[in-house]
């Protein structure tokens, strides 16, 4: 049987990436780290993290255990400063993205978080919503919508709040008559 190839696009490397590029760890997201740790012991799954890094010009890749990753570049704020510019595409975040997701050729595209640019340019070379998972903070669990046939509907939802709000979902409706 082949293996399911996942793409993550994440807005920091896990900690165990960090370590193997030699960069500081983040302060966060630490249960994105426990997911990856998860689906890492997953046979048929193949992991693949992506995730910007500032001031970078060339892809940086590597594998830490199970898991492949790829760091693209983020843009620096007015071009210059060392901040990131979390707005803008940088010069090479479209051709990074694009190079990443070609070699890759995922099976299925998991972005978590639309707050920055390159959540958007993925979702844009992918190209199949029907096979794109967005993950917004607050909104519920996204580890039982691999299995789900209709999961890149979540791509287009109209709600982007942080806050998960009782009855928010109320007016979307499910393709097969369920509630998530």
């Amino acid at each position: 049987m082949d293996k399911m190839k996942i793409l993550w696009i994440c807005n920091v490397p896990i900690p165990r990436i960090a370590a193997d590029m030699n960069v500081s760890a983040p302060n966060i997201c630490g249960w994105l780290t426990g997911f990856a740790n998860s689906i890492e012991k997953i046979d048929n799954i193949e992991l693949y993290i992506t995730f910007p890094q500032l001031g970078i010009k060339e892809i940086k890749e590597g594998t830490v255990g199970r898991i492949h990753y790829y760091a693209f570049s983020q843009p620096k704020l007015l071009g210059f400063l060392p901040v990131e510019d979390q707005v803008h595409e940088s010069k090479y975040m479209r051709e990074h993205l694009r190079t990443i997701i070609s070699k890759i050729s995922p099976d299925l595209l998991h972005i978590f978080g639309t707050e920055y640019p390159h959540s958007l340019v993925a979702a844009e070379e992918f190209n199949k919503p029907e096979k794109t998972v967005v993950n917004i903070q607050g909104r519920g669990c996204t580890a039982g919508l691999y299995a789900r046939p209709d999961a890149g509907r979540f791509l287009h939802h109209p709600r982007r709040s942080a806050e998960h709000h009782p009855g928010a979902d109320e007016d979307v409706p499910h393709p097969h008559g369920r509630r998530l």
